[in-house]
């Protein structure tokens, strides 16, 4: 697991930015109570998923330090709406009709999607996990990718629209042992009306899994 200092270093390299500007993410994020104070120093706590979560996602989305506060503040404290699933017939796609369902953030979080979709929730939540907020949730996929593959879950990307603000994760699982057809997630996050912008910019950032797992090594366990 590195520290905060390390995870400074790591981030700038892999967005190409000075260790200075990843740092003044840090100390913005301080400021306005965004991450805690470390009682070892600056840099020499270890850095933890929300915090990761915190400075990753500015970078990625092209966020200065300036804003990342506002910006931040608010897609951290996104809700959970709810997610539409499909089942996926291997050889002609997507099965519509009876084969895709509506499930609200209630039914996410209670693994309780009905007669229909319960094997469905229960199996998403095995690979994927969900929280009430989108930085919980975000923090929490990074903790389950630091530890060890899972090859159930095929397809992994999360969305996110910094301007709106709004964010989502589609997500593909693979059949159990004994199960037939992969099924697809596509679950949304939103803040209250009143906070949502009426600009016409839809701007999107799309992480892929290959990145949320590489940000993951950072708070991995050492390895024996």
């Amino acid at each position: 697991m590195a520290t905060i200092g390390e995870a400074h270093i790591y981030l700038a390299e892999e967005f190409e930015v000075p260790v200075a500007a990843v740092k003044n993410i840090g100390l913005r994020l301080l400021d306005h109570g965004l991450r805690d104070k470390s009682p070892r120093g600056a840099g020499a706590a270890q850095i933890t998923a929300k915090d990761l979560t915190y400075h990753a996602i500015p970078l990625i989305c092209g966020i200065g330090p300036k804003e990342t506060p506002h910006v931040m503040g608010a897609l951290g404290d996104l809700d959970l709406i709810g997610a539409e699933v499909w089942k996926v017939d291997p050889d002609i796609g997507f099965m519509l009709g009876q084969g895709s369902v509506d499930l609200t953030a209630s039914q996410l979080l209670t693994s309780n999607g009905g007669a229909f979709a319960a094997i469905e929730v229960n199996q998403l939540l095995q690979r994927l996990p969900l929280a009430a907020k989108f930085d919980d949730t975000f923090a929490a996929i990074l903790e389950k990718l630091a530890g060890p593959d899972d090859p159930l879950l095929e397809f992994l990307e999360v969305d996110i629209f910094p301007t709106r603000p709004a964010a989502g994760i589609r997500a593909r699982v693979a059949p159990s042992e004994g199960g037939s057809g992969s099924v697809f997630y596509n679950v949304s996050f939103l803040g209250p009306k009143e906070k949502r912008s009426k600009r016409r910019d839809r701007a999107i950032s799309q992480i892929p899994k290959e990145l949320l797992v590489d940000l993951a090594k950072l708070i991995a366990p050492p390895k024996d």
